[in-house]
């Protein structure tokens, strides 16, 4: 989960914490180190380890992950099995354990497009799913990359989980039907947390000015056509808000 925030704070020495004004043009440098051709080589040595389950190199990290709540309550495989319990912060064990596991999945930020290509160059099994919410880069390895829009996951959430697993090559198990079950319903009846999701979503509409919005509109609009977007060309469209923001259909890049 987001391993590359720990690898900033303890390689690159970044702390997303720090506020003190005075540090700002030095965090700033830190930064901008994390985008220059050696950090950038080291990163993909980084993940490509975790990929492959090796995590002898990363004990602080190991450690780390393990003091998280959530990582000891999501990660159920590696707590039924690290007992005793000082087995969870032995990258060695941890290593063995990961390597049974059919599937691995990291949740990256802080990663640029570029490196996620070379990493598709260099590992012919990696998939990648790009989460998109605001427009960036296009897309290339169509087979094994996947656009998922934010939008889309907001509003349709048992759809896009399941279209997401079917492109990861998952076995959809009992487990998964209930829980998509569980969403689809929530959907359906529009339970307190899908409607705070889908406001959020779209909570742009209410707040961001027509003058700006045409500004951004300019400059992305190939984006747009790709991630199948509406542009809004009149004020009395952008300010109606049942005129939705997802076209109709989805461009085939994002299939």
């Amino acid at each position: 989960y987001e391993p590359l925030h720990r690898w900033q704070q303890t390689i690159v020495n970044v702390d997303d914490d720090d506020d003190d004004d005075d540090d700002d043009d030095d965090d700033d440098d830190k930064i901008n180190d994390i985008n220059d051709y050696d950090t950038q080589k080291q990163i993909k040595t980084y993940l490509f380890d975790l990929l492959r389950c090796h995590f002898y190199p990363y004990p602080h990290q190991v450690k780390n992950m393990y003091q998280q709540e959530f990582y000891r309550n999501a990660n159920v495989h590696l707590m039924k099995t690290c007992t005793p319990v000082r087995k969870c912060i032995d990258p060695s064990f941890v290593s063995k354990v990961c390597r049974t596991s059919a599937q691995h999945v990291i949740k990256v930020v802080r990663l640029r497009l570029l490196t996620v290509m070379e990493l598709m160059e260099k590992e012919r099994e990696l998939k990648v799913v790009h989460l998109v919410r605001d427009p960036r880069g296009v897309m290339k390895y169509v087979p094994r990359y996947m656009f998922v829009r934010y939008e889309d996951l907001t509003l349709n959430t048992s759809k896009t989980m399941m279209d997401l697993w079917k492109f990861l090559d998952f076995e959809i198990t009992p487990r998964m039907v209930q829980i998509l079950s569980k969403t689809k319903t929530a959907d359906i009846k529009g339970s307190t947390t899908s409607r705070n999701t889908q406001k959020q979503a779209f909570s742009w509409r209410e707040h961001m000015s027509f003058r700006y919005l045409q500004k951004v509109q300019r400059e992305c609009l190939p984006v747009f056509k790709i991630l199948g977007l509406r542009v809004f060309w009149s004020l009395q469209e952008y300010k109606n808000l049942s005129v939705p923001v997802l076209l109709p259909s989805v461009p085939p890049l994002l299939h």
